[in-house]
């Protein structure tokens, strides 16, 4: 089961989603998507995935092409954060991660350079 809410305030306009974006349901956010993009041709939406609790395949596969055409996605929590990121491709984590462990080696490799200069 999914409920879809337009929303559409001051702030924002876009849909808000949950339950369980699967099966058939993926069908009817695609639907309720392109009524809202030809009603809002030069606007950015937004789309609130905080209520979703599960998403499969076709439901991912959807909210990558909601993004391409101008989707902006509001979500919490680890399943729909990790989704977003997988999504938009933003991976700020990991590139602090990665920083993280390089700065790691390079401390090791000076110790390691220390050890052998001083001894």
């Amino acid at each position: 089961m999914l409920r879809i809410t337009k929303l559409q305030d001051a702030f924002r306009t876009g849909l808000k989603l949950e339950g369980k974006l699967a099966g058939e349901w993926v069908s009817e956010v695609e639907k309720a998507w392109v009524e809202l993009k030809e009603f809002r041709l030069q606007e950015n939406l937004t789309v609130d995935l905080r209520g979703l609790s599960f998403v499969d395949d076709r439901g991912c596969e959807l909210l990558r092409r909601m993004h391409h055409t101008g989707a902006d996605f509001i979500g919490s929590g680890p399943m729909i954060g990790g989704l977003i990121e997988d999504i938009t491709g933003d991976r700020c984590a990991e590139v602090v991660s990665g920083k993280w462990v390089r700065g790691l080696f390079g401390l090791l490799f000076l110790l390691l350079f220390l050890t052998v200069t001083f001894a």
